[in-house]
């Protein structure tokens, strides 16, 4: 009798711990990014470019570190939604070092026909005082006109970036195990937005 209730036992627990006749459970798809707003990326661009005119025009002293902050805000917004925007920055940057030498030497910070020794008070001598050549009129306008207008158009492209940003994530493909009258069965689940 002892044989037979060992015997029934072990044949008890064999048929519970079978996992073919467990229903399977679906496995959850990993979760989704949330959608970045376009009215988010545009006003990441405009504070973050209007907080850097304002450090610019203050006063010379923050000129240079104004124009670094205005040469990578207006980017913040294609960064936040996921896009590099690395042709304007770099449009913008290249732009920003020949307005700051156009501005130096048109403003008088530092002549540009003298000889300049170092430990001499002043530093420059012997200058020829002469209109200012056309190169630095031109990289100072020329690489202002380049700055305003790349750093416009990075703001306003910033909510298109987050709209293809959206797009792209809105497609998704991914395996799917799924209960089936017969049992589980492995396919192929595509999702998207239309």
């Amino acid at each position: 009798m002892l044989l037979t209730m060992a015997l029934g036992l072990a044949v008890a627990s064999s048929a519970v711990a079978q996992p073919a006749l467990a229903p399977p459970s679906p496995t959850s798809a990993p979760a989704r990014p949330r959608p970045k707003s376009p009215a988010t990326a545009w006003t990441i661009s405009t504070v973050a470019t209007a907080a850097s005119i304002g450090l610019t025009v203050t006063h010379e002293a923050t000129l240079v570190p104004g124009l670094i902050g205005l040469t990578i805000s207006p980017t913040l917004g294609h960064w936040y939604a996921g896009s590099g925007d690395g042709w304007n920055l770099l449009v913008r940057a290249g732009a920003s070092v020949a307005f700051v030498k156009g501005y130096i030497v048109m403003s008088g910070i530092m002549p540009s026909d003298c000889d300049y020794v170092p430990g001499a008070t002043p530093p420059f001598q012997n200058c020829v005082e002469r209109p200012h050549p056309l190169r630095y009129k031109l990289a100072f306008f020329g690489g202002g006109a380049l700055l305003l207008g790349s750093t416009i158009w990075s703001i306003v492209t910033s909510p298109r970036a987050a709209r293809r940003w959206n797009e792209k994530q809105a497609l998704s493909i991914g395996p799917m195990v799924a209960p089936a009258s017969s049992g589980g069965s492995l396919g192929v689940v595509v999702g998207g937005r239309f």
